[in-house]
């Protein structure tokens, strides 16, 4: 189910900015990935270029609700990092640019609208929106004109239970081979062969 959530988000906004940016959002997100394990070394790399809009997002973990004899509830926390660039100044960052380029505030806003209350279609609970803050940024990432916001989803759904036990279906003993030799055709020789092993009287 984490994955699928994850999964969900990005083809969410994928589907929202659709059509070259005509449908929904008015723009078309150029980055949407899953959170990289090395956040620093994914956006400092020399050759790594984030194309705006962008966003990641990552799994941040579950707490359990409640719990019967079969299944368990659980809250599980994900978060979404959206990012606007603008290599003229901050302000255009945040608020966006006068020839039409997107700004961190409205990628989070139109995210947060999207999600609330949204299943993705899956059998979860909708999205309840959490905090949203400033992601940290070295001045290295702030040279590359980056403006970054993350915003905390929250959603509930059920683990049921498994039943499986390896001792109730026991495997019954290994009397009867059949393979089919895959070797080139030789005239005359049947390919298929079925051979019942000798069992030892007891």
């Amino acid at each position: 189910m984490i994955g699928a959530i994850e999964n969900g988000i990005l083809d969410l906004l994928t589907a929202a900015g659709a059509a070259g940016g005509a449908a929904l959002l008015g723009y078309s997100y150029q980055t949407l990935e899953s959170f990289p394990d090395d956040w620093e070394t994914y956006l400092t790399a020399s050759t790594k270029i984030v194309k705006s809009p962008a966003a990641w997002v990552t799994f941040g973990g579950w707490r359990k609700l409640e719990q019967t004899s079969a299944r368990v509830q659980v809250e599980g926390t994900f978060g979404l990092v959206v990012a606007a660039k603008n290599l003229r100044n901050q302000r255009e960052q945040r608020h966006g640019g006068p020839a039409g380029e997107v700004g961190s505030f409205q990628l989070v806003e139109d995210a947060a609208k999207l999600l609330l209350g949204n299943t993705l279609g899956l059998d979860i609970e909708g999205f309840d929106i959490g905090t949203c803050q400033y992601a940290q940024l070295g001045e290295l990432l702030r040279k590359k004109g980056l403006n970054m916001l993350a915003l905390q989803l929250t959603t509930k759904w059920w683990i049921e239970r498994s039943y499986f036990d390896p001792t109730a279906d026991a495997l019954d003993d290994f009397e009867t081979f059949a393979g089919q030799w895959d070797i080139p055709p030789v005239a005359g020789v049947d390919l298929q062969t079925q051979t019942t092993l000798p069992t030892e009287e007891t």
